[in-house]
């Protein structure tokens, strides 16, 4: 497998064609740097990848208010963000300012908001 026209990796296929490869892509100025697939015999496949040069902006909370007493299963509302590549959240709530410990993430939430259910709630 070649990232751009780098050869990063390379991986067996099982008897049905099927490949799996993990891929940790370093830093980059952003763009589309191509990512080409080969057996070495056949035509390659490539297919382009996206890298944004810039993360967008992180949202503000903007209910329930910034160490405020919340009810046991609030609603959490932040700021809308934007990204021309999209955006999908990733909610994290910890007992110090410093996040050392984590007591709850949920992860793949696609709107700005999040009840928190029963099941979400930890001890602290």
């Amino acid at each position: 497998m070649k990232y751009d026209t780098n050869q990063i990796t390379t991986t067996a296929m099982d008897k049905n064609g099927t490949f799996t490869v993990t891929l940790k892509v370093s830093a980059s100025e952003g763009g589309n740097p191509g990512i080409t697939f080969t057996d070495g015999t056949h035509t390659p496949i490539s297919l382009d990848f996206s890298m944004d040069s810039a993360a967008p902006q992180t949202p503000t909370l903007l209910s329930p208010a910034s160490s405020s007493k919340a009810s046991k299963t609030p609603t959490l509302k932040w700021q809308d963000v934007t990204d021309p590549s999209g955006i999908i959240y990733s909610l994290q709530i910890a007992n110090d300012a410093t996040f050392t410990i984590l007591g709850f993430q949920k992860d793949g939430l696609k709107s700005s908001e999040y009840t928190l259910i029963s099941q979400d709630i930890w001890e602290l």
